[in-house]
């Protein structure tokens, strides 16, 4: 009897009104994902993240410590420094107990520093942009023209915590001849700046901002073909799990 009540009762219930799904049946005409070119990227992805790995955990020369932080910078932009959080973090703290890192002249440097190190949830003092500015407060004048000191300090800015005054200073100081230098910068280094005046780093998704990044990377002078080649293979693994995925949901 009480299963004959339940059965009555569920013929009288009311469905759910859903909206349409807004995918529509794409997800579902598209071909399966081709699994073995999927395990072929998979396998090449493999053996470029152990190249990678070599690179970042190898430590600088005294006169490439830029070029590190550059190199630890680039694969968290593109979106592949979740495969090497541990070395990186390493290669980060052994930059930061270097001489050769505090005693730096070149803004670049240091604010490069500054920001991976506080992107990572390790303190430090905005103190290191003191040498910076001269007498008066302000930043000094030599800086003005030096696109690529402009563009890490702008950046590091945005992680500055309530009361470091330098960086709220270093924030429009910065826009400003960024704005007046842009577009005279070549290709892609304008697109670059551009992107980040309208959106700093911080303020964007990360898998968004691998999408974005890779164009410009790999017209880079100073790019990396190892770092560029394992960040696209593994753009195209996660959008092939990703569609699956989307797809099962649709069905």
């Amino acid at each position: 009897m009480a299963l004959q009540v339940e059965a009555q009762g569920a013929q009288v219930r009311r469905t759910a009104d859903f909206h349409p799904t807004a995918w529509g049946d794409f997800f579902l005409k598209r071909e399966p994902e081709d699994k073995m070119l999927v395990s072929a990227w998979k396998d090449e992805a493999g053996v470029l993240k152990e190249k990678v790995r070599k690179m970042l955990t190898t430590p600088p020369p005294e006169d490439k410590i830029l070029e590190k932080l550059s190199l630890i910078d680039d694969v968290i932009r593109l979106g592949i420094g979740y495969h090497f959080q541990k070395e990186i973090d390493d290669a980060i703290l052994q930059i930061l107990k270097m001489d050769e890192y505090h005693g730096s002249e070149d803004i670049s440097t240091i604010a490069l520093g500054f920001r991976l190190l506080r992107q990572r949830g390790y303190y430090v003092s905005s103190d290191v942009f003191h040498k910076f500015v001269d007498a008066k407060g302000n930043f000094k004048e030599n800086l003005s023209k030096d696109w690529v000191g402009l563009f890490n300090l702008y950046e590091a800015s945005y992680l500055s915590i309530p009361g470091e005054k330098i960086l709220d200073e270093a924030r429009e100081i910065t826009r400003e001849h960024l704005k007046s230098l842009v577009n005279d910068l070549p290709s892609p280094v304008a697109e670059q700046v551009n992107r980040t005046l309208h959106r700093p780093l911080q303020r964007k998704v990360e898998k968004y901002e691998q999408l974005q990044y890779i164009p410009i990377y790999e017209k880079l002078d100073a790019r990396n073909e190892v770092v560029l080649k394992l960040a696209k293979l593994d753009f195209n693994v996660v959008q092939s799990i990703y569609r699956e995925e989307v797809r099962s949901l649709t069905e």
